[in-house]
C-alpha cells in the first residue's frame, strides 16, 4: 500500500515500514522534494525543487543509495548536467552544460574519477579543451584551443605532470613557443618563433 506523507522542513524524523511517497515543503508551501521512501529509505526516482518552484534536480536511490541516471536543472529550467551513478559511485558518461544549454564538457567516469577522453567547450560551442585521463589524473595528450576554435597549445601529461614536447601557438595558429618538460618543469632548450616561423632560443626561468 502507498501513503503519501506531507512533510515541513523542519527537523522532521521520517520513520516508515512500507512504501511511502514523501512530499517536503519549503515554508512557504512550495514543494522541495518528492519521493518514495521504502522500509525507510529513499527508493527509486527523487525530485527536488528551487525555492520558487522551478525543478532543481531528478535523482534516482536504491536502497538511499544515488544508483542510475542524476539530472540537474539550472533555474531558468535548462539541464546542468547529467550523470550516471552505480551504488553511490560516479560511473561511465557525464554531461555538464552552460546555463544557455550549451555543453561545457563531457567525459567517462571510472570509480568518481576522470577517465579516457574528456572534451571542453567554450559558451559558443567551439572547442576549449581535449585531454586524456588515467585514474583521474591527466595522462596523455592535451590540446587547447581558443574561442574560434584555433589551436592554442598542445602537450603531454603523464600522472598529471607535464612531459615531453609542448607547443604553444599565437591566437592566429602559428606557432610561437615550444620545448620539452620533465615531471612538470621546463628541460632543455626552449624556442621561440617569429611570424616567419623562424625559431630562435628562448631562455626561461622557472
Amino acid at each position: 500500500m502507498k501513503n503519501i506523507l506531507l512533510l515541513f522542513t523542519f527537523g522532521i524524523a521520517i520513520q516508515v515500514s512500507a512504501q511511502d511517497t514523501v512530499i517536503v515543503r519549503y515554508p512557504n508551501g512550495l514543494i522541495k522534494s518528492r519521493g518514495a521512501f521504502l522500509n525507510g529509505k529513499r527508493e527509486g526516482p527523487w525530485k527536488y525543487y528551487y525555492p520558487t518552484g522551478e525543478l532543481n534536480a531528478v535523482q534516482t536511490f536504491n536502497h538511499d543509495v544515488l544508483h542510475g541516471r542524476v539530472h540537474y536543472y539550472y533555474i531558468n529550467g535548462k539541464t546542468e548536467s547529467v550523470e550516471n551513478w552505480h551504488n553511490g559511485v560516479l560511473q561511465d558518461s557525464a554531461f555538464y552544460y552552460y546555463d544557455n544549454g550549451q555543453l561545457h564538457r563531457k567525459g567517462v567516469f571510472d570509480h568518481s574519477r576522470y577517465a579516457g577522453t574528456w572534451v571542453y567547450f567554450h559558451p559558443n560551442g567551439n572547442k576549449q579543451r581535449i585531454i586524456e585521463y588515467e585514474n583521474g589524473l591527466p595522462n596523455g595528450r592535451i590540446e587547447v584551443f581558443n574561442e574560434r576554435g584555433i589551436l592554442n597549445q598542445q602537450g603531454y601529461y603523464v600522472s598529471g605532470q607535464e612531459y615531453g614536447e609542448w607547443k604553444f601557438y599565437d591566437d592566429e595558429g602559428r606557432l610561437a613557443y615550444s620545448g620539452n618538460y620533465t615531471a612538470g618543469k621546463r628541460s632543455g632548450k626552449w624556442y621561440r618563433y617569429n611570424r616567419a616561423g623562424k625559431p630562435k632560443e628562448w631562455k626561461y626561468t622557472d
